[in-house]
Order: C-alpha cells, then sequence, then structure tokens
C-alpha cells in the first residue's frame, strides 16, 4: 500500500450584509490519488471473474484455520467459499467538488437574553470513485452505489437556533440530508426499481 496523494483548492468570500448578518460561499475541489480503503464485497460478488483471487475456499485454508470457519466443518459435495478477501489497499482516485454555504445572524442583548441562527451546508456538484487504477469510474452522488456501497448526499446541512443570558445558554439545532435513489435491481419485482430515499433530519 502507498501513501495517498492529494490535491485541492478553495475559492470563497464573507459577506457582511450587515452588522448581525453574515453570509458566505466557498467552493472546493478535491482530488485524491491512490485511494486507501476497503474493496467492498458487493464489488467482488457483482464480477467474480475479475475477483477469483479475492475467493478463498475452504480447501485452502490450513489445518489450523478450518475448524474457526463453520462452513467448513459441514458435509459438502463442493468446496465452500470460507470468506473474501479483501485487505485495505489503493483502490484508485477519487474526485469530488462542491459549494460550503454558510449564513449567521446574531442579534442584539434584550431583556430575554441574545438569540442567534446558523446555517451551514455543503452542496455537492460532482463525486467520482474508482475500485482500481485505471479502472472505471463510479457516480454515487444522489445514488447508492452498488459498485462502492454507499451514497453521497448531494445537499446536507445543520441549521441551529442559540440563546444566551448570563451564565446559561442553549442550542436547538437538525441535521438535514436530501434523499437519494435507492440500490435498486431491475430483475427484482418491478414495482421497487425506482424506490428512493427520501429526504431526512
Amino acid at each position: 500500500t502507498q501513501p495517498e496523494e492529494s490535491t485541492a483548492f478553495t475559492l470563497g468570500f464573507v459577506f457582511d450584509v450587515m452588522q448581525n448578518l453574515s453570509f458566505s460561499v466557498d467552493y472546493w475541489n478535491q482530488e485524491v490519488t491512490g485511494l486507501i480503503g476497503t474493496f467492498p464485497d458487493s464489488a467482488v460478488f457483482a464480477d467474480p471473474a475479475a475477483n477469483a483471487a479475492k475467493y478463498v475456499r475452504c480447501s485452502q485454508l490450513s489445518a489450523a484455520e478450518r475448524p474457526e470457519i463453520t462452513q467448513c466443518n459441514v458435509p459438502s459435495t463442493v468446496d465452500p467459499l470460507a470468506y473474501v478477501y479483501t485487505p485495505t489497499d489503493n483502490l484508485g482516485d477519487m474526485k469530488a467538488q462542491g459549494f460550503d454555504l454558510s449564513v449567521q445572524w446574531r442579534g442584539d442583548a434584550t431583556e430575554w437574553g441574545r438569540f442567534g441562527i446558523n446555517l451551514s451546508g455543503t452542496y455537492v456538484t460532482k463525486f467520482e470513485q474508482q475500485l482500481e487504477k485505471n479502472g472505471e469510474w463510479y457516480n454515487p452522488l444522489g445514488r447508492y452505489s452498488g459498485e462502492l456501497d454507499f451514497p453521497v448526499f448531494r445537499w446536507q446541512s445543520v441549521a441551529a437556533v442559540n440563546w444566551a443570558m448570563g451564565a446559561w445558554s442553549a442550542t436547538l439545532s437538525n441535521r438535514y440530508r436530501s434523499g437519494y435513489r435507492d440500490a435498486n435491481e431491475a430483475a427484482v419485482v418491478a414495482l421497487y426499481d425506482e424506490n428512493t430515499v427520501g429526504a431526512y433530519s
């Protein structure tokens, strides 16, 4: 395994709308070469021929290892699969870009205390990742990628209302994530081919 290499740059500004209100926008762009991670099991089973070396059969285990694997101790007419070998390794590259947004308001002190409102979020415009060097690019943005085994939320944010008075303070916050298209299989019941996970907090 080789160290990851990353290049990134950001460009942004902060705009003070008035004394107690500010707004900021930051554009970010990141590329990672030789991303370190674990090859997903779902990708191994999706292409058995290409990933044959990752399948470890019971016949390949030593006498000391075999008793620890349940399926290797059950009578069978075939050579059972003991486990899938997916060590941490350099998977390939990753490219991502998007915007960070923030709005902050802090009220003046009143007899009821000082109130404030904060909203910060990230909008992802691009996300692509490989599972091997020079391999195919997969896009999990707004959808669950069966190859990568995860979705990337296009928009997520945290909103908070703050209150402070003397030695006392309180915060009420909400974390929001946009929905995504779920991992659907055309071979399953057609009704679920377009299943989506709605936005949630």
